[in-house]
């Protein structure tokens, strides 16, 4: 498996959203994008580049939003917050109702408005490290190669929807390998729970299982609407962050030893290695 490693370090204009799949209104934020929203966005550039349409039709006439590929060739992806901080809000949004409820519902004026707790993540000058690492065999089929993520790796704009902006500080390609931890390894970036040392406070977050094709398929597939597998992770921060108030650790987090991880062929800004929090199943 021949694989490339991506890292771009972001600075946030206000912050972001990236809620649960399972939230469409409402619902809480999470505190930094799960593994697939780091994979789409750090390849986005690249599949536009290539003029992928948006739905893709693979084997057996399945069809898939080309953000699919990234996920196909997904590896490994993590964050981590490498200056500043970051604080969990909820904003209240008056939302119309009247599209979605019965007709014989639509006099009563008491519903045609509700009120949502719409989850924010505001981090005025944070820095984030996003990074990923993929299988270039299945970037190539699908006709990217390495020139092309390289040229469009400046593409990131934003984080989750289309109003947590971003911009680029820093982008970085090298070469990658999956070993296994030695217990020397340290990283800022979030890995699965157990993982790391306790040497420093550890927030634990709940994301979805990156590569269930659910949540990519432009049509329903049997019964199920979102992934229903989970993955938990930790996420290295500062000893004096709370729930709801984050600030990036003082140091990197020692790792235990003998956990499957992704390192780079050299020292990046947001280190070395890239923590798993999920492997193929």
């Amino acid at each position: 498996m021949a694989l490339i490693g991506l890292v771009v370090l972001v600075g946030a204009h206000w912050g972001w959203s990236v809620r649960d799949i399972r939230y469409s209104a409402g619902g809480p934020s999470l505190p930094l994008p799960p593994p697939s929203t780091i994979a789409v966005a750090l390849l986005s550039g690249a599949i536009i580049h290539k003029k992928i349409p948006e739905i893709i039709v693979l084997p057996k006439k399945k069809q898939f939003y080309s953000s699919w590929i990234a996920i196909e060739a997904l590896v490994a992806a993590s964050a981590g917050l490498r200056r500043g901080g970051i604080v969990l809000a909820r904003d209240p949004t008056k939302y119309l109702n009247i599209p979605y409820i019965r007709p014989e519902n639509r006099r009563d004026i008491s519903q045609w408005f509700s009120l949502q707790g719409f989850g924010l993540v505001y981090a005025p000058l944070a820095e984030i490290c996003l990074a990923s690492c993929y299988d270039t065999r299945v970037l190539e089929k699908y006709g990217i190669y390495e020139e092309d993520v390289r040229a469009n790796l400046f593409s990131v704009t934003r984080i989750g929807s289309r109003e947590g902006l971003v911009s680029i500080l820093s982008t970085e390609i090298v070469g990658c390998s999956l070993v296994e931890s030695t217990g020397r390894e340290s990283s800022i970036l979030y890995g699965s729970r157990g993982a790391y040392e306790h040497k420093t406070r550890l927030l634990e977050a709940e994301y979805w299982y990156p590569k269930d094709p659910i949540a990519f398929s432009a049509t329903r597939i049997g019964k199920a609407l979102y992934p229903e597998k989970k993955v938990q992770v930790e996420i290295p921060v500062s000893e004096y962050s709370s729930r709801n108030v984050i600030i990036a650790p003082d140091s990197p987090c020692p790792l235990k030893s003998g956990f499957k991880i992704a390192e780079f062929e050299r020292e990046t800004v947001c280190g070395k290695i890239i923590p798993l929090v999920f492997m193929e199943e």
